[in-house]
């Protein structure tokens, strides 16, 4: 064996710590996310609640996979500039129940995405810009119970959109850009309790999109925020009175509620603070709340 020279000693110290230098810069969180909003961020794993907490930090994708522990049960990530989701990515935390990615920057969603977390119950979407959601983007997510995708320039709900989703009790799709609603759309719908659609781009709803769904069923059509939101043809609401005699429809006017409610079939004499004429029930600030009971007695959401 030949003895070490200074050289040969020198080269291997130099070697260990250029490796370690290399290991600390790769455990270290990326040098360019950083708090982007003193006083609210929060960068944590509590093993308590298995809940992974990392926003307002400025992050463009996923943390790495040894931040955050593979029995996590919720990962929070609202409030970052995260762009997209690599397939399969998430499948390192198949325990989690809750994910939010609400306030960030995605604008698209497909099945691989979601590859591998089953279990999820709650998702958060919410505050992107999803303009794409792909065929049977959530099929594998049969113990979703709430999906929000509010406030994201969606424009169409195609029929192959929530396929799979049978135990969802919650949709959120207000403040959207909604202009069509595809049949069949709703059809996976087992469980649904609440779709919540207000403050989008429709004139006209097919009342077959909601005659298979369980009872009771709240949903919301609320129309205030401007002319080009939610502006009801007449004629194409009127089951909306008359679905089953136990519905309920209430309209509102700038917060106050109106009777309105009449037995013309065309409700072309609809009042709704003012007459609302014969093309369009609402004018300015009118709005849409109904809930469908299975019995009188039993109780409904309130909202």
């Amino acid at each position: 064996m030949y003895p070490v020279t200074l050289f040969e000693q020198y080269f291997n110290i130099s070697c260990f710590s250029a490796a370690a230098a290399l290991l600390l810069v790769v455990l270290l969180p990326d040098a360019d996310a950083e708090c982007t909003l003193a006083g609210q961020c929060r960068n944590e794993y509590d093993s308590t609640t298995r809940r992974f907490y990392r926003y307002h930090w400025d992050l463009t994708e996923l943390p790495p996979v040894y931040d955050i522990p593979a029995e996590a049960d919720g990962i929070f990530l609202h409030h970052n500039n995260i762009r997209s989701i690599p397939g399969g990515a998430l499948r390192h935390w198949p325990m989690l129940t809750r994910l939010d990615l609400g306030n960030n920057q995605i604008a698209s969603v497909d099945k691989e995405m979601f590859v591998g977390i089953e279990k999820l119950e709650n998702l958060n979407l919410g505050f992107n810009r999803i303009s794409s959601v792909g065929s049977e983007a959530f099929a594998a997510m049969t113990s979703l119970i709430k999906l929000n995708l509010e406030h994201n320039p969606i424009t169409r709900i195609h029929s192959q959109m929530f396929v799979g989703l049978t135990s969802l009790q919650r949709l959120n799709i207000n403040n959207d850009e909604i202009s069509v609603v595809e049949q069949g759309a709703f059809d996976s719908f087992h469980s649904i309790r609440r779709i919540l659609m207000h403050n989008n781009r429709l004139t006209t709803l097919n009342p077959n999109l909601f005659i298979n769904l369980p009872r009771p069923l709240e949903l919301s059509l609320t129309y205030f925020m401007g002319e080009d939101t939610n502006q009801w043809d007449c004629s194409s609401l009127c089951w909306l009175k008359h679905e089953d005699e136990h519905s309920t429809v209430t309209w509102w006017w700038d917060g106050e509620t109106y009777p309105t409610c009449t037995d013309e079939e065309d409700w072309t004499s609809l009042d709704c603070g003012e007459k609302g004429g014969s093309e369009k029930i609402f004018s300015n600030h009118c709005a849409c709340h109904t809930i469908w009971q299975k019995d009188e007695n039993q109780k409904v959401f309130a909202w």
